[in-house]
């Protein structure tokens, strides 16, 4: 038998949402010198935010940003991004502490909202509060 499929290209152009969403935690480990662990975790589901007819007709991929304190046996949602499962973009964000959502379609969006979010005042007073109750 013959194969049927087309050539299946295998080389990236641009990171994921969920590598750079994964980059960012592992900075954030580093950059507390491992007392806040960042965590990446991923389900299949509907979208979680009331979005226009034309997004978010399909499955989603979401992914959920956990920052982890494991000497105080803690853990807390950041962030949720969803994307379709079949594509990478559009996506929306939800982040939890500002209890905004934000909508994008390029790489360059997201590292822009992703750092509007880490540098907003509220994720700094929390990781500022979470990094003071550690040893």
């Amino acid at each position: 038998m013959e194969n049927l499929w087309n050539k299946i290209e295998l080389k990236k152009t641009e990171p994921t949402p969920k590598e750079i969403l994964s980059i960012q935690s592992n900075f954030l480990t580093e950059i507390s010198n491992g007392k806040l662990q960042g965590n990446i975790g991923t389900i299949t589901g509907q979208p979680f935010l009331n979005s226009d007819a034309d997004d978010f007709n399909a499955e989603c991929f979401i992914h959920t940003f956990r920052i982890n304190v494991p000497e105080l046996g803690y853990t807390f949602t950041l962030l949720r991004l969803a994307h379709e499962t079949l594509k990478t973009s559009p996506y929306q964000i939800y982040s939890s502490l500002e209890n905004k959502k934000y909508k994008g379609k390029t790489i360059e969006e997201l590292n822009d909202i992703l750092r509007s979010i880490f540098n907003s005042s509220e994720v700094s007073t929390a990781v500022k509060n979470l990094l003071a109750q550690t040893s």
